[in-house]
C-alpha cells in the first residue's frame, strides 16, 4: 500500500492545506497519506489555536487517513529539529515518500542544497556558529552561511517554508532514509501573509483575522473546509475561546515572578542572559505582546522568545531537552501518540514495514518514555486556560481519549 508522508500542524487546517493534501496524493500516486503533528505547542512557540484532537478530527475529515504527533521534544525546537523528529517517524512507520510545500516547487534546488552543505558540513557549521557569535539569529546565520558556500541558482532559505524543506531533505540525507522527498509549489498565499483574500488564505491571516473580529467571519469561512468550520465552530459554542498567547499570559507573569533568574536559567532556550531581560520587563509589561516587544532584540528573535515562554509554561527544562539538541540522532523518538486514523489507515497500520523498535501509543498510560512525558504535560497546560468546570473535563479527556478512528 503505496504511502505519503506530511508534516503539518494544521493550525487550523485550511483551503491551502486541502490543495497540499490533494497535490501531495497525486504526485506520489500514494493510496494513504500519514500526517505527523504538531501537538499543543507549535514550532514556532505558540499555543495552538485548538488541542491535537480537534485538529486530528479536521485532518481526517479532509482525507488524511493516519495522524501522529510529533512529540512536544521535536516539536518545539529549531528548525533543524522539528524536522529531524518528524522525518525519524515517518520513515519508522515505513512510509515511501514525504511531500512538503515550498515557496519554491523547485525539488532540484532542494537537493543541490543540501548535497552541497553535507559535502561542506564542517566549514557550514562553522560559518554559522560565526554569524551566532556575531549576534545574528540562527535562522539568519544558517542563511549567511548557505548563501557563502552554495554556488550558481540558489535556493532561498529566507522563505519560511523553503527553509523547513531545506531541513526536511537534509533529514532524509542524514537518517539514510530510502523516502523519496517531493514538493509542491505553494499556491497563492505565503507562511507570513496577514491578508484574507478569497478561498486560499494562510493559517496566519485566518489567525490574526479571528482574534481582531472575535468570530468566524463570512471572510475566514471561505478559505476553511465546511468540516473545518464545523469543528471550529462546536469548540467555540462548547469553550468560548479559540487559544492565544494572552490567554496564557496571567501564568508567565506568575512564573517570572516567583522564580529566581537561577531558577529561570534552568529552562530550557533562556540562553545568554535572557532570564535577565524578561524579569526587567516583567513588571512594565501588561501583555504577552508588549512583553515580547520589549525583550525582543536582534540576537532574540520573536520566535526565540515564544519558545522560550513555551517552555517556562510547561517546565521544560535545559537537564531534559540539552541532550536532545546536542545529540538529536542519540534522541530519536521510539514512540508517539497515535492520535486518530481512518479505514484505510488502519490497514496501512497493519500492513506498513515498520521498525519493529518503534512503537505508537494509543492511551496516556502507556505514555512513559521521555518525550511523551513532555508531551502529555504540555496537553494539560494547553487546557489550563479553558473556564471551569470544562477545564477539569478538558483534562480529563486528555488523560482517557484514545485515538480517533473515521468512520466511512
Amino acid at each position: 500500500m503505496k504511502s505519503v508522508g506530511l508534516v503539518v500542524e494544521y493550525n487550523p487546517f485550511h483551503n491551502g492545506h486541502l490543495y497540499h493534501l490533494h497535490e501531495s496524493k497525486r504526485a506520489s500516486g500514494a493510496e494513504v497519506v500519514v500526517a505527523v503533528m504538531s501537538g499543543s505547542f507549535l514550532q514556532r512557540g505558540e499555543p495552538a489555536l485548538l488541542p491535537r484532537w480537534e485538529r486530528t478530527q479536521m485532518a481526517l475529515a479532509a482525507g488524511v487517513d493516519v495522524v501522529i504527533e510529533l512529540p512536544y521534544t521535536f516539536a518545539v525546537q529549531r528548525a533543524d529539529l522539528f524536522a529531524l523528529g518528524a522525518i525519524s517517524i515517518l520513515d519508522n512507520i515505513g512510509c515511501d515518500a514525504i511531500c512538503f510545500g515550498s515557496e519554491s516547487g523547485n525539488l532540484d534546488l532542494f537537493n543541490n542544497a543540501v548535497q552541497t552543505i553535507q559535502f561542506k558540513r564542517e566549514e557550514y557549521d562553522a560559518l554559522t556558529r560565526q554569524a551566532v557569535a556575531e549576534g545574528i539569529s540562527y535562522p539568519a546565520a544558517t542563511q549567511r552561511a548557505f548563501q557563502e558556500l552554495v554556488s550558481g541558482e540558489q535556493l532561498d532559505l529566507s522563505k519560511p517554508n523553503n527553509s523547513l524543506g531545506f531541513h526536511y531533505v537534509n533529514a532524509l540525507y542524514t537518517l539514510k532514509s530510502t523516502m523519496k522527498p517531493l514538493t509542491i509549489a505553494r499556491k497563492h498565499a505565503d507562511y507570513h501573509d496577514t491578508e484574507m483574500a478569497g478561498s486560499i488564505a494562510s493559517a496566519t491571516a485566518i489567525r490574526e483575522a479571528f482574534f481582531s473580529q472575535g468570530t468566524l467571519s463570512a471572510d475566514i469561512l471561505q478559505a476553511l473546509p465546511p468540516s473545518t468550520a464545523t469543528i471550529m465552530n462546536n469548540y467555540i459554542e462548547t469553550y468560548s475561546k479559540l487559544h492565544h498567547w494572552e490567554d496564557y499570559f496571567p501564568m508567565l507573569q506568575h512564573q517570572l515572578n516567583t522564580a529566581t533568574a537561577a531558577r529561570l536559567q534552568e529552562v530550557y532556550e533562556m540562553e545568554e542572559g535572557l532570564e535577565h531581560r524578561f524579569r526587567k520587563y516583567r513588571f512594565t509589561s501588561g501583555s504577552f505582546q508588549a512583553l515580547l516587544e520589549a525583550v525582543k532584540t536582534k540576537r532574540y528573535t520573536r520566535t526565540r522568545l515564544q519558545r522560550a515562554l513555551t517552555h517556562l509554561l510547561t517546565g521544560a527544562l535545559k537537564e531534559s531537552m540539552k541532550p536532545i539538541a546536542r545529540s538529536p540522532l542519540e534522541h530519536l523518538p521510539q514512540a508517539a501518540r497515535l492520535l486518530g486514523f481512518s479505514e484505510i489507515g488502519q490497514k496501512f497500520l497493519r500492513e506498513a514495514n515498520k521498525n519493529d523498535d518503534f512503537t505508537l501509543q494509543t492511551r496516556w498510560k502507556e505514555a512513559q518514555c521521555h518525550h511523551q512525558v513532555f508531551s502529555e504535560q504540555a496537553a494539560i497546560v494547553h487546557a489550563l486556560c479553558l473556564p471551569s468546570p470544562e477545564q477539569t473535563i478538558r483534562i480529563r479527556e486528555e488523560i482517557n481519549r484514545i485515538p480517533l478512528m473515521k468512520t466511512p
